[in-house]
Protein backbone atom coordinates (compact mmCIF):
# COMPACT_ATOMS: atom_id res chain seq x y z
CA UNK A 1 0.00 0.00 0.00
CA UNK A 2 1.28 3.19 -0.70
CA UNK A 3 2.14 6.20 1.67
CA UNK A 4 -0.82 8.24 -0.16
CA UNK A 5 -3.40 5.71 0.19
CA UNK A 6 -2.40 5.08 3.68
CA UNK A 7 -2.91 8.57 4.97
CA UNK A 8 -6.54 8.98 3.24
CA UNK A 9 -7.03 5.63 4.60
CA UNK A 10 -6.12 7.49 8.02
CA UNK A 11 -8.70 10.23 7.19
CA UNK A 12 -11.34 8.25 6.65
CA UNK A 13 -10.80 6.30 10.03
CA UNK A 14 -9.85 8.97 11.83
CA UNK A 15 -13.16 11.02 10.53
CA UNK A 16 -15.48 8.35 11.73
CA UNK A 17 -13.41 8.28 15.00
CA UNK A 18 -14.15 11.61 16.23
CA UNK A 19 -17.11 14.26 16.53
CA UNK A 20 -17.56 15.24 12.92
CA UNK A 21 -17.53 18.62 12.15
CA UNK A 22 -16.65 21.03 9.35
CA UNK A 23 -14.18 24.24 9.74
CA UNK A 24 -13.19 26.73 7.69
CA UNK A 25 -9.83 28.13 8.47
CA UNK A 26 -9.41 32.24 8.69
CA UNK A 27 -8.57 32.40 5.03
CA UNK A 28 -10.87 29.64 3.86
CA UNK A 29 -13.91 29.42 1.94
CA UNK A 30 -16.07 26.76 0.52
CA UNK A 31 -18.13 26.63 -2.32
CA UNK A 32 -20.92 24.49 -2.65
CA UNK A 33 -22.34 24.24 -6.09
CA UNK A 34 -26.19 24.50 -6.82
CA UNK A 35 -27.99 20.78 -5.95
CA UNK A 36 -24.22 19.41 -4.72
CA UNK A 37 -24.93 18.10 -1.51
CA UNK A 38 -22.20 18.21 1.69
CA UNK A 39 -23.19 15.97 4.89
CA UNK A 40 -21.91 17.23 8.19
CA UNK A 41 -22.27 13.79 10.24
CA UNK A 42 -25.96 13.47 9.16
CA UNK A 43 -26.95 16.73 7.97
CA UNK A 44 -26.85 17.04 4.32
CA UNK A 45 -26.96 20.60 3.08
CA UNK A 46 -28.59 21.34 -0.80
CA UNK A 47 -27.81 24.96 -2.06
CA UNK A 48 -30.63 25.76 -3.87
CA UNK A 49 -28.06 28.27 -6.07
CA UNK A 50 -24.38 28.32 -5.60
CA UNK A 51 -23.16 29.02 -1.48
CA UNK A 52 -20.44 30.03 -0.28
CA UNK A 53 -19.38 28.67 3.30
CA UNK A 54 -16.92 31.25 4.45
CA UNK A 55 -14.02 31.51 6.78
CA UNK A 56 -14.58 31.17 10.28
CA UNK A 57 -17.53 29.14 9.97
CA UNK A 58 -17.49 25.97 12.15
CA UNK A 59 -20.74 23.06 11.52
CA UNK A 60 -20.48 20.64 14.53
CA UNK A 61 -22.74 17.80 15.13
CA UNK A 62 -23.80 17.48 19.49
CA UNK A 63 -25.28 14.52 21.11
CA UNK A 64 -27.71 16.78 23.18
CA UNK A 65 -31.22 18.19 23.15
CA UNK A 66 -31.95 21.41 23.12
CA UNK A 67 -35.02 23.35 25.33
CA UNK A 68 -37.41 23.96 22.89
CA UNK A 69 -40.48 26.13 22.73
CA UNK A 70 -42.81 22.76 22.57
CA UNK A 71 -39.96 20.66 24.41
CA UNK A 72 -37.52 19.19 23.93
CA UNK A 73 -35.30 18.04 20.96
CA UNK A 74 -33.97 14.54 19.63
CA UNK A 75 -30.23 13.76 21.44
CA UNK A 76 -28.68 15.27 17.73
CA UNK A 77 -28.24 19.31 17.40
CA UNK A 78 -25.77 20.98 14.70
CA UNK A 79 -24.38 23.89 15.30
CA UNK A 80 -23.03 26.40 13.25
CA UNK A 81 -20.32 28.84 14.65
CA UNK A 82 -21.02 31.62 12.62
CA UNK A 83 -24.59 31.22 11.19
CA UNK A 84 -25.00 30.56 7.48
CA UNK A 85 -26.68 33.26 6.36
CA UNK A 86 -28.75 33.97 2.97
CA UNK A 87 -28.63 29.99 2.34
CA UNK A 88 -31.59 28.62 -0.02
CA UNK A 89 -31.44 24.97 0.43
CA UNK A 90 -32.52 21.25 1.41
CA UNK A 91 -31.38 20.15 4.72
CA UNK A 92 -32.03 16.72 5.07
CA UNK A 93 -31.31 16.09 9.24
CA UNK A 94 -30.51 12.34 9.65
CA UNK A 95 -31.17 10.62 12.90
CA UNK A 96 -31.27 7.07 14.72
CA UNK A 97 -33.22 5.67 17.38
CA UNK A 98 -30.59 6.55 19.66
CA UNK A 99 -31.39 10.06 19.07
CA UNK A 100 -35.11 10.08 19.03
CA UNK A 101 -35.30 10.94 22.61
CA UNK A 102 -39.26 9.96 23.23
CA UNK A 103 -40.29 11.99 19.48
CA UNK A 104 -42.00 9.94 16.91
CA UNK A 105 -41.22 9.74 13.00
CA UNK A 106 -43.44 12.45 12.51
CA UNK A 107 -40.71 15.35 14.16
CA UNK A 108 -40.33 18.54 12.14
CA UNK A 109 -37.24 20.47 11.51
CA UNK A 110 -36.81 23.20 13.71
CA UNK A 111 -33.89 26.10 12.88
CA UNK A 112 -32.75 28.27 14.98
CA UNK A 113 -31.66 31.57 13.54
CA UNK A 114 -28.95 33.72 14.41
CA UNK A 115 -30.97 35.95 16.75
CA UNK A 116 -32.02 33.01 18.77
CA UNK A 117 -35.42 32.73 17.16
CA UNK A 118 -36.84 29.18 16.03
CA UNK A 119 -38.87 27.92 13.99
CA UNK A 120 -40.82 24.92 13.20
CA UNK A 121 -40.53 23.05 9.31
CA UNK A 122 -42.62 20.35 8.16
CA UNK A 123 -41.08 17.11 6.99
CA UNK A 124 -41.49 17.06 3.38
CA UNK A 125 -40.45 13.46 2.84
CA UNK A 126 -42.74 10.35 3.85
CA UNK A 127 -39.14 8.48 5.26
CA UNK A 128 -38.24 7.35 8.89
CA UNK A 129 -35.48 8.59 10.06
CA UNK A 130 -34.67 11.54 8.47
CA UNK A 131 -36.56 15.08 8.15
CA UNK A 132 -36.31 16.79 4.97
CA UNK A 133 -37.65 20.74 4.82
CA UNK A 134 -36.68 22.92 1.69
CA UNK A 135 -35.76 26.58 2.59
CA UNK A 136 -36.63 28.50 -0.59
CA UNK A 137 -36.37 31.83 1.03
CA UNK A 138 -32.82 33.16 2.24
CA UNK A 139 -32.96 31.49 5.85
CA UNK A 140 -30.25 31.97 8.67
CA UNK A 141 -29.02 28.89 10.11
CA UNK A 142 -27.18 28.33 13.11
CA UNK A 143 -29.08 25.50 14.99
CA UNK A 144 -30.38 22.55 12.90
CA UNK A 145 -32.48 19.80 15.17
CA UNK A 146 -35.56 18.13 15.35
Amino acid sequence: MNKITLFFLLIFFFSFSSIAQVSVGENGNIEVKAGATIDVAGLEITPISDYDISAGVTIQKSNTSIVLPNGDSMLRSYYMDQALNNLSATLVYNYEDDDMNGITHNAKMVVVDDSGNSMEYEDTDETDYQVTSEFQDPTSFAIVTA
